[in-house]
């Protein structure tokens, strides 16, 4: 029989959307599935939107007292998971029909040390009524994975499928940040991934992230501030061999431009 996976669900005031990421894995071809659902003190009604999946003994409904933020949430979901892989999914995006029959396939052919598995994306955008649809590759070669090269090509994984014992091993989500892990976790997870364990590409796309008004990302001036402090903080822990030069790209958003060698 094929092993069990688990999709960890982080979920904050996400309406409808909610439903829609349930269903995805619902739908999807690979059967052996379980859910860790971890509502932090949503005060909409995303939950009552999906009543009827909940009831589905698949899932585990987790309600945090108070809101905690992405990290805490997704630390707090990691302590039941209990098999071997386990994805991340935000509330508000969705899956292909065959993404974890793909990853499981992947994964069991995996050495160790792969801690991650990342794929393609289509972005969709949703003005209005209507979405705008956007193929993302996040191609990356699976042999050369030297950190300075990931950190100044500013690659964020996408989506995020997950060794569990070596997740567990890190100690989860940090959330010793000036943000207490509420924003860019999954760069910060990333860059401390990098320093002792791989990453594994493949060539399929295997997420629908969608962007719309509600989007934790749109907080761009904190998000700006996390992104640096977290950039920082991982070339300290590196040796504080160097300095980085950011630059803001279309969007708003804050990249590593360069690194200075500090003298």
């Amino acid at each position: 029989m094929d092993k069990e996976v688990t999709i960890l669900i982080p979920s904050f005031n996400s309406g409808i959307y909610l439903r829609e990421a349930l269903e995805s894995v619902f739908n999807q071809t690979y059967p052996y599935w379980k859910i860790i659902l971890v509502d932090d003190a949503s005060t909409d009604d995303s939950l009552s939107h999906a009543a009827d999946l909940l009831e589905d003994q698949r899932i585990t409904l987790i309600k945090n007292k108070k809101n905690v933020g992405q990290s805490m949430s997704q630390n707090i979901g990691l302590e039941r998971i209990n098999t071997e892989f386990f994805m991340q999914l935000d509330a508000d995006d969705w899956l292909p029909e065959n993404t974890l029959d793909v990853l499981m396939d992947t994964a069991r052919n995996l050495p160790e040390e792969v801690a991650l598995i990342v794929g393609n994306v289509i972005e969709v955008t949703e003005i209005r009524k209507r979405k705008r649809y956007r193929y993302v590759s996040n191609e990356w070669d699976n042999i050369l994975q030297e950190k300075y090269e990931l950190l100044l090509s500013n690659y964020i994984p996408w989506p995020k499928f997950y060794r569990t014992s070596l997740i567990k091993k890190m100690g989860g989500w940090a959330v010793n940040d000036p943000f207490n892990g509420r924003h860019a976790e999954d760069l910060r997870m990333f860059l401390r991934l990098i320093e002792e364990y791989r990453f594994y590409y493949i060539p399929q796309t295997i997420l629908y992230y969608r962007i719309h008004a509600r989007n934790s990302t749109h907080q761009k001036d904190v998000y700006r501030e996390a992104v640096e402090w977290i950039v920082r903080d991982a070339l300290h822990r590196w040796g504080n061999e160097y300095e980085p030069v950011f630059k803001e790209i279309r969007g708003g958003w804050r990249v590593v431009k360069k690194l200075n060698r500090i003298e």
